[in-house]
């Protein structure tokens, strides 16, 4: 696999600063390595991509020394303290156990994972590796989560209704939503229940969009 190294004068001091490196240069990873960008203590030392010229781009734009499209080499080289994973779903259990193996802790974009069985897997690579894994669930703590949380005290189920003059002004926060899966709405509805992906999908096309928005919850059941 190919590789380029840049030359860099950033001494990487391991005592005062965590390296960090980033699989996966799509859309999502220009919002990593922008707020990495502003964090101190720590330096973005790589940058990986199947596509090289992705993670060339990605580097370029954001001053990062070193891109890479294998994974392996990269990890070799670099010796990453932590890795953000921000690849397909279905490379995230094989890629955070790969990077754990080689000594890093995770971040890994939502969804964490496909399934269960794989969830399990990551987090008994990170108990017997002595590795930290990070899920990117980020809205959580968005300030507006904390808001609504503080507001409202409700269970499921039943409707949390979001009505809107133009409904098509509901799909791109659906949208971003989705990937979210279960986990904000049991934090701001504190039920064991989980709404699914695919609810959502059939809410967002249900008639009642056109009326009064999109009625979150009301198809939750057993």
């Amino acid at each position: 696999m190919k590789s380029k190294a840049v030359p860099s004068s950033d001494s990487g001091d391991r005592a005062r600063t965590r390296n960090i490196a980033i699989v996966g240069c799509g859309q999502i990873a220009d919002a990593h390595l922008q707020e990495l960008s502003k964090i101190s203590g720590v330096t973005t030392v790589a940058t990986c991509d199947a596509h090289l010229d992705l993670a060339m781009q990605a580097a370029k734009r954001f001053a990062v020394p070193r891109y890479y499209d294998d994974v392996s080499t990269m990890l070799r080289v670099e010796r990453p303290d932590i890795v953000h994973i921000a690849t397909p779903a279905q490379t995230h259990m094989p890629l955070a156990r790969h990077c754990m193996e080689a000594g890093a802790h995770v971040y890994i974009e939502k969804p964490l994972a496909l399934d269960a069985a794989e969830v399990r897997e990551i987090l008994s690579a990170s108990q017997s590796l002595g590795r930290k894994v990070c899920v990117g669930h980020d809205q959580l703590y968005d300030p507006a989560w904390l808001a609504l949380k503080g507001a409202f005290a409700i269970s499921l189920p039943m409707p949390l209704t979001a009505p809107v003059h133009d409904p098509k002004a509901l799909l791109p926060w659906i949208v971003n939503l989705l990937p979210e899966g279960p986990t904000p709405l049991r934090a701001l509805q504190g039920a064991p229940k989980a709404q699914t992906a695919r609810e959502f999908r059939e809410l967002s096309a249900h008639p009642s969009v056109g009326n009064r928005g999109v009625e979150l919850g009301t198809q939750v059941g057993s």
